[in-house]
């Protein structure tokens, strides 16, 4: 069993209040160091790769230099989800770590701009110098518009401004994104209700890569096929308390797999989850 990563949410809150983010109940939480090195040194037994993310604003966590060190010295690639915001004041701590592969920018978060001391076109100029910086440092930046249903884009003007040359439209891009420059990527889709918010009818049949591709692994240590299930919903258990190898074995989780090679959708979750429906067996 070797995925393609696994997402570790190294905290889990952010100083938006965004109305796309489904908004944990759980504790607030923040993996102290000694934490993270315990889950990578088991994860990087199945994969190469691992995401910051799940939710949270992983450029808050006060020690993220430390854990991109131990990331790096399990020899783990690290791709980044972020916001943003705190860009400027955390690229001397991304641009020095070789391990950094990939940054996602989620730029429909901008809603939330305005209610901060920056305005729209310096929120996205910060990223946008950062950009440059991080492709010199052979860093892959992607640029997520995943609210391509709106017909307001106040990012996506940004973009076309940034980036004369490109044809952009609001259209749902292919699955790697359109290339607007070397290493530079834009990624629109539509915006999707979360499993932990969907009203959406339970659905048996579907496919999805969970438990195929990657893993997530919340900041209390549970353990979920998914970065979408936010609230631990599919605790698979915790990696604090069992070996991943253990918890991958599970009936739970060989049952979920099985299901999902089999284009069904087992756990109740799994079957009002609107994200699937972007799947294809």
């Amino acid at each position: 069993m070797k995925f393609n990563h696994v997402y570790i949410e190294i905290l889990n809150y952010c100083q938006f209040n965004c109305s796309f983010c489904p908004k944990t109940k759980r504790a607030k939480k923040i993996l102290n160091p000694d934490e993270f090195k315990h889950i990578v040194k088991q994860v990087k037994e199945y994969t190469d790769t691992i995401y910051l993310h799940v939710l949270g604003e992983p450029l808050l966590h006060d020690k993220l230099d430390e854990l991109l060190q131990i990331a790096e010295n399990e020899n783990l690639k690290v791709n980044i989800t972020t916001n943003g915001y705190a860009i400027n004041e955390t690229k001397h701590i991304l641009l020095k770590h070789s391990n950094i592969r990939k940054i996602n920018f989620s730029l429909h978060s901008v809603e939330d701009v305005n209610h901060k001391n920056i305005s729209e076109k310096e929120y996205m100029n910060n990223i946008l110098t950062f950009t440059s910086e991080a492709v010199a440092s052979n860093i892959t930046v992607i640029y997520r518009l995943w609210d391509t249903n709106k017909k307001d884009n106040t990012m996506l003007t940004l973009l076309k401004e940034a980036y004369p040359n490109f044809e952009f439209n609001h259209e749902v891009s292919p699955q790697n994104g359109h290339r607007l420059a070397y290493r530079v990527f834009l990624h629109q889709a539509n915006i999707f209700e979360w499993p932990v918010q969907s009203t959406k009818e339970a659905e048996l049949e579907g496919y999805c890569l969970a438990l195929k591709s990657h893993i997530a692994i919340l900041s209390d240590g549970t353990v979920v096929p998914c970065c979408l299930d936010s609230e631990g919903q599919i605790n698979l258990g915790n990696i604090f308390e069992s070996s991943l190898t253990e918890i991958l074995h599970s009936n739970l989780a060989t049952s979920i797999k099985v299901g999902f090679q089999n284009h069904k959708a087992i756990h109740p979750l799994c079957k009002t989850c609107s994200y699937k429906d972007r799947f294809e067996k």
